[in-house]
């Protein structure tokens, strides 16, 4: 200034690009005089698990372990209670028996990471409860009846038993018949025909 001899500063070059000396910002411009700090260098990783931050002095993004045990997602649809530990995600793998087994014996259970539990449906040999049918087979998933299973009632004067209703009932009788006129022909339950004089 004329009088005084003082230096002064004005304001002015509003807008014009300028540093402010913090290499995590960008874009910063003149404004009032100064240099307005810019936009902040984005340092997201993209990891839950992570505390992002970025360097002044370099302007290198830095990322370091965050909280432990903070509910996230790994991405496999295969693990339950997700959580962070030492910087990353990581949760328990499942179990197939406890986790996926859907109750029936006709499925296999499995996991895919992608979506998770399975059941395949094999074709094997399987039990439908009945005890009156043999042969069952898992076809599609569900157990399916076989033919009539043969079936003894533990009668010694009957035959050609059959099965129904889960249980066995007794056949035809047998015919005692030794072809001799002189015996009485008679049948024992525990041990079949027998003659008598």
């Amino acid at each position: 200034m004329p009088k005084t001899g003082d230096c002064a500063h004005e304001a002015v070059n509003e807008d014009v690009v300028c540093d402010d000396g913090n290499a995590c910002t960008y874009k910063e411009t003149c404004f009032s005089g100064v240099c307005a700090a810019g936009a902040a260098k984005d340092c997201d990783d993209g990891n839950p698990c992570t505390a992002d931050l970025c360097l002044p002095e370099s302007g290198k993004c830095a990322h370091k372990a965050g909280a432990a045990k903070v509910a996230c997602d790994d991405g496999n649809a295969c693990t339950k209670d997700d959580a962070c530990a030492t910087g990353s995600c990581k949760g328990k793998t499942l179990d197939l028996k406890a986790d996926c087994d859907d109750g029936n014996s006709c499925t296999s259970e499995g996991c895919l990471a992608a979506i998770g539990c399975t059941h395949d449906k094999p074709t094997i040999a399987c039990d439908d409860g009945d005890f009156c049918t043999s042969g069952n087979v898992c076809t599609a998933g569900i157990c399916k009846s076989g033919g009539l299973a043969t079936c003894d009632d533990g009668d010694a004067c009957t035959s050609s038993e059959a099965c129904a209703g889960g249980v066995c009932k007794g056949g035809k009788a047998k015919v005692c018949d030794d072809g001799d006129a002189c015996t009485a022909d008679g049948c024992d339950k525990a041990k079949g025909c027998a003659a008598t004089v």
